[in-house]
């Protein structure tokens, strides 16, 4: 039974509106679902942005506070003095001593900074007051300055628990120590160490957890924990933790995690100007636990919508099937060859689009058609040009061939010789068509051309040919060597004040390849002229007529490893290297 379109539509229609009110509740459940998602991320985003530009600027300010310190005169002055002068000078040290404790209580009115420790060499005056200055000698052993050491870096940031003797009345603390290495260069003689308060941090951090079962924490590059607020259980699971942190060191900033049983969202950020990484850890239970209470309405508005859709929907479903059944009775048109049918189209929906595209391909095809017809007349007149070119050199050989049975006969041994080199030079040049002859052949279409050389130059040019029997067997495109040759004659011997000289054609096989030289003793060409050779297409007085062509033809043919090279020097003649493939010729 054949169902119309317009019934298939409407059916269709009808099972698209009335199973989304299964369907849809749940993709709607999961839409607001993943809202939330996205509202949470964004939030923990930019709370966790934020919280890290705080974080960023405070860290600064001790930074420039450290470079406040180090560069101080009063200090220079007290690491480059010689200490044999300056440990008997009480008074110096005094002054000294003065000056640094006004800069250190002028940075320890900041808020953020807790206490500033100056640790430097063994000075009888000031060294042992135990309040902002101590000796550096004394640091080895303890925790935090081991931290130190193992630091590659100038500036390092050394976490709470390395601080457990010296809380301030149970409050941890977070110290910057910055090295000394004036005295000596690349050796630490001295520290500068700043603390700041814990909680300083902490409030910082407090802020970038925005969830009530969530957790942000610091942690530096060694995995020491810097400060955390939130959920005190995600802070413990050390599962979780080591999946954040290796979260945190991939190359996202935003990351989904496992831990137990339980999935998580985590984001990261590092924190400039130190070796800390801001991370905050959101359950997705959590993110997913609100969107639920829409699903009621939602299934009310889509039994009203699809009523009155449906109706709606008649209409323009009864209206298109007209449409699609005047697209298809002229599609039939076309099959049956009448290329001169076109749709009127009236609308700029899908099936306006369609019959405009039927339009445009209809005549397409009909100008195809056409073209084809006239490429079809075009190459019918090719080949018969092509076949005359044929006839026209036979026509010449043959003609040749009468001549040369004529100058047998009268005797005379000059034309007969110059009939039968004119003979031999176009009958190899024709070759039946082919592209490809042997090298035997390539060598006596030379010969043959340097025979009428000499009958036209009186016997002024001699020819050399020592070419390996091995490659006397093998093939390779035609009229290769005689334009060299003719090259050589023309530009090379004629040009030498003798305006006679010798050509040697030599050729040897190398393995999968073979290479003729051709060298001659003639006229020769400046440097500039052979490194540009074959890449020019101009004639002049060095480059004669058809080398890049013969370049060229050989690379098309075999390859860009393949191909002519050339040697040449003013007044020492010219070497040409052919290179080509070692290939045998196929029995014919």
């Amino acid at each position: 039974m054949t169902v119309s379109i317009k019934t298939k539509l409407l059916f269709s229609y009808l099972v698209l509106i009335f199973v989304p009110l299964i369907v849809l509740t749940t993709l709607t459940y999961w839409r607001v679902s993943s809202q939330m998602e996205d509202n949470m991320l964004r939030t923990s985003q930019n709370a966790l942005d934020q919280s890290e530009t705080y974080l960023e600027t405070k860290l600064s300010n001790l930074l420039n506070a450290t470079d406040i310190i180090y560069f101080d005169k009063t200090l220079q002055d007290v690491h480059t003095t010689n200490p044999a002068i300056y440990d008997e000078d009480f008074i110096q040290q005094n002054i000294d001593q003065n000056n640094l404790t006004t800069l250190f209580n002028q940075i320890e009115r900041n808020a953020d900074v807790q206490r500033i420790r100056l640790y430097i060499r063994d000075i009888p005056g000031y060294s042992y007051d135990n309040a902002s200055f101590f000796v550096f000698k004394d640091l080895d052993g303890l925790p935090w300055y081991e931290v130190l050491k193992a630091s590659k870096s100038v500036v390092t940031w050394i976490a709470p628990d390395r601080f457990a003797s010296e809380t301030n009345n149970g409050t941890p603390i977070i110290s910057l120590a910055r090295r000394i290495t004036i005295k000596t260069f690349n050796v630490t003689d001295g520290v500068i160490r700043i603390d700041m308060r814990e909680p300083v941090v902490n409030a910082i951090v407090k802020q970038a957890n925005v969830t009530s079962m969530g957790l942000s924490y610091i942690v530096n590059s060694g995995g020491d924990l810097i400060s955390a607020s939130g959920n005190a259980r995600l802070l413990a699971d050390r599962e979780l933790r080591a999946a954040a942190e290796n979260a945190a060191r991939g190359s996202g900033t935003s990351s989904d995690i496992r831990a137990g049983k339980d999935d998580y969202l985590t984001l990261s950020r590092p924190v400039a100007n130190s070796d800390w990484t801001f991370i905050s850890v959101i359950p997705y239970s959590e993110i997913k636990s609100t969107g639920k209470d829409i699903r009621f309405y939602m299934i009310l508005m889509l039994l009203a919508t699809g009523l009155i859709s449906f109706f709606l929907a008649y209409l323009w479903f009864n209206s298109s099937a007209l449409r699609l059944k005047h697209l298809a009775k002229n599609i039939r048109k076309v099959t049956g060859g009448d290329f001169t049918t076109r749709i009127r189209v009236s609308s700029r929906d899908e099936i306006g689009q369609i019959s405009r595209d039927f339009n445009y391909m209809v005549t397409e095809m009909a100008a195809m058609i056409e073209e084809r017809f006239e490429t079809g007349k075009k190459i019918k007149s090719l080949e018969l040009r092509s076949l005359q070119s044929q006839i026209n050199p036979h026509f010449l050989y043959n003609s040749l061939d009468m001549i040369n049975w004529s100058a047998v006969m009268s005797g005379n041994a000059e034309i007969e010789t110059m009939i039968q080199s004119l003979s031999t030079f176009y009958k190899i040049g024709l070759s039946k068509g082919d592209d490809i002859i042997p090298v035997k052949n390539e060598i006596e279409h030379v010969k043959a051309y340097v025979t009428l050389q000499n009958l036209r130059y009186q016997d002024q040019i001699r020819l050399e040919v020592a070419v390996d029997e091995e490659v006397l067997t093998l093939e390779m495109l035609k009229i290769t060597l005689q334009p060299i040759v003719e090259n050589a004659i023309l530009h090379g011997i004629l040009r030498t004040p003798a305006k006679s000289g010798t050509i040697r054609i030599a050729g040897a096989r190398r393995g999968d390849v073979f290479v003729f030289t051709v060298a001659d003793d003639g006229n020769g060409m400046p440097a500039e002229i052979v490194a540009q050779i074959l890449d020019r297409e101009t004639v002049d007085e060095f480059h004669g007529y058809g080398i890049k062509n013969i370049h060229e033809r050989i690379q098309l043919q075999y390859g860009a490893a393949y191909g002519l090279s050339y040697e040449s020097a003013p007044g020492r003649g010219t070497t040409v290297s052919i290179t080509l493939p070692a290939i045998a010729r196929r029995a014919t």
